[in-house]
C-alpha cells in the first residue's frame, strides 16, 4: 500500500471532505498511473503553513510556489506518507512559465529530505488535460467531439471571455454542449473515463512529464 498526500487548490482537483468525501480529478487520474494500491489523503495549498520568515544565517526560503512545496513536503515526511504530490496549474501556455513553476516546486521538494516529491502542473490548466480524449466526453454525452482541441496544452485565451480558447470557458462549452455540469463531478467523470495513452498523446510535456515522475515511484 503506498500512501499518498496530494496537495491541490480546490474540490475540482483533490475533492471535499464534508459534509462527505468526495474525489477531486485528480485521485482516479493517480490511481491510473500508479494503480489501486494506494491510500489517499489532501490537503488544500491554502491550508499549509508558510514557514516563517528567513532568519540570518539561515538558508533563504524557495521562490514562489516553492515555499508551499516546502511546508507540503515537510507536512507528508511527518505523517510518513511514500509520496507527495503538489499540483498548481501552470495558467499560461508558454513552456518558460510551465518550466519556471515547476521548478520552483522542485526547488521546495529539495529543500528536505524524506518523502518523494511529485510536481503536477497542468499546462495551460488543468481542463486542457480533461480536454484530451474524445470517447471520454463521447461517454460523457457530448455528441460531436470534433470541437475538442488536438494539442490541449496550448490552448489559451481571456478568462473572462466565454469565447476564448482558455481551458477554462472552452471546458465549459463543451460542458454545456454536452449538456452536463461544468463540475467537480464532471471532471471526476472525464478523468475516470481518459486514457492514458491519449493523455500522454496530447499533453505529452506536462502530463508526460507528471506521469513519467509518479510511475518512477513504483519502479
Amino acid at each position: 500500500m503506498i500512501k499518498v498526500l496530494v496537495c491541490g487548490e480546490d474540490s475540482h482537483d483533490i475533492g471535499t471532505e464534508v459534509p462527505e468525501r468526495e474525489e477531486g480529478w485528480l485521485q482516479p487520474v493517480l490511481r491510473k498511473l500508479i494503480g489501486d494500491d494506494i491510500e489517499i489523503a489532501t490537503v488544500r495549498r491554502q491550508q499549509l503553513v508558510i514557514l516563517g520568515r528567513e532568519k540570518k544565517g539561515l538558508q533563504p526560503l524557495p521562490p514562489g510556489h516553492g515555499v508551499k512545496a516546502l511546508a507540503g513536503k515537510v507536512r507528508a515526511t511527518q505523517g510518513e506518507y511514500d509520496l507527495f504530490v503538489f499540483m498548481v496549474d501552470a495558467d499560461s501556455e508558454r513552456l518558460q512559465v510551465w518550466r519556471k513553476k515547476r521548478g520552483e516546486i522542485l526547488d521546495g521538494f529539495s529543500r528536505v529530505s524524506g518523502v518523494t516529491g511529485v510536481a503536477c502542473v497542468p499546462k495551460s490548466a488543468s481542463e486542457s488535460w480533461l480536454l484530451a480524449d474524445a470517447h471520454a466526453w463521447r461517454q460523457a454525452g457530448l455528441s460531436d467531439t470534433s470541437g475538442l482541441p488536438s494539442q490541449p496544452e496550448t490552448i489559451w485565451g481571456r478568462r473572462t471571455d466565454p469565447q476564448s480558447d482558455h481551458p477554462h470557458p472552452f471546458f465549459r462549452r463543451m460542458c454545456d454542449e454536452a449538456n452536463i455540469q461544468d463540475s467537480r463531478a464532471t471532471r471526476v467523470l472525464l478523468a475516470v473515463g481518459s486514457r492514458l495513452e491519449l493523455l500522454l498523446a496530447r499533453c505529452p510535456i506536462s502530463f508526460g512529464q507528471f506521469a513519467s515522475d509518479a510511475q518512477a515511484v513504483t519502479d
